[in-house]
């Protein structure tokens, strides 16, 4: 989280590696980096989150259905800003966050549902597992 309060994409990458592990730790009112990357800041108040520190965020392991002491998402909190802005500057980030949404809840029920394998020509093998 402190380093997303820098509003910069340009980490250390060794510093950002350490940190990695705690991306989806939470602070007292349940926010997340993802949530306040999300959301706009900055000296002229931009109601526009930082898409490229999402992005890190998203390779470092952030779950996008976490909810703050409020029952908000990361999206929750892009859509909360981009609503206030005259020009739906934070429209970019919505987009991702909505695709990115998508994409971890399908793969968990995929896995869910299913055993993965692969065959020898690369091809994706499902296998339903038996209901419980």
């Amino acid at each position: 989280m402190e380093l997303i309060r820098t509003r910069s994409e340009k980490w250390p990458a060794k510093l950002a590696a350490h940190f990695a592990s705690s991306v989806n730790a939470q602070d007292y009112s349940g926010k997340t980096a993802l949530m306040f990357a999300a959301k706009g800041a900055g000296v002229v108040g931009s109601r526009r989150g930082n898409l490229t520190i999402i992005r890190q965020l998203m390779e470092f392991g952030a779950n996008v259905s976490l909810r703050n002491n409020r029952g908000v998402t990361a999206l929750g909190v892009a859509q909360t800003e981009n609503n206030d802005s005259p020009s739906l500057a934070n429209q970019p980030v919505i987009d991702f966050l909505k695709r990115t949404a998508i994409e971890q809840r399908a793969l968990t029920e995929l896995h869910r549902n299913n055993h993965c394998t692969f065959d020898a020509n690369g091809e994706l093998i499902l296998q339903p597992k038996p209901a419980q």
